[in-house]
């Protein structure tokens, strides 16, 4: 028994401790992966906020096609009293573009005789471009 405490004794002797070097070595990969671990958080954060960005974009311009479809044909196009109860959120902002055509493939501005509306709905936050969609809405 005597023997097993003087192989422990002298194994637990002979080692120095961690050097520099070892101490050095596991502080960078530490570091390396700190980093790489804030940068995927990073990339996380901005690529939640781009979809939040787009989802609400998708939402008012869908509440904006919905409120236009139902409401009569306008000759002028104004269709901002239709729109106006839709709340915006802050920082946001959509525009309505009315295009005509009489025969369904040249759009431009109206000139009396159009029949078919091209209804373009920009949505825009703090003057940067989000999503436009279009639709068409026809004198019957």
């Amino acid at each position: 028994m005597r023997w097993l405490s003087k192989v422990r004794f002298r194994f637990v002797r002979e080692q120095k401790g961690i050097g520099l070097l070892e101490v050095i070595v596991a502080a960078a990969i530490m570091g390396l992966i700190g980093v790489g671990f804030l940068a995927a958080l990073n990339t996380n954060s901005k690529a939640t906020g781009t979809l939040d960005e787009r989802v609400t974009a998708a939402n008012l311009v869908a509440d904006y096609l919905e409120v236009i479809s139902n409401s009569t044909y306008s000759d002028s196009g104004d269709y901002d009293e239709a729109v106006a109860n839709i709340t915006i959120p802050f920082q946001y902002s959509a525009d309505i573009n009315v295009e005509y055509s009489s025969d369904g493939t040249t759009f431009g501005p109206y000139t009396g005789s159009e029949t078919l509306q091209k209804i373009t709905v920009t949505v825009s936050r703090e003057g940067e471009h989000i999503l436009s969609i279009c639709t068409f809405k026809a004198k019957r």
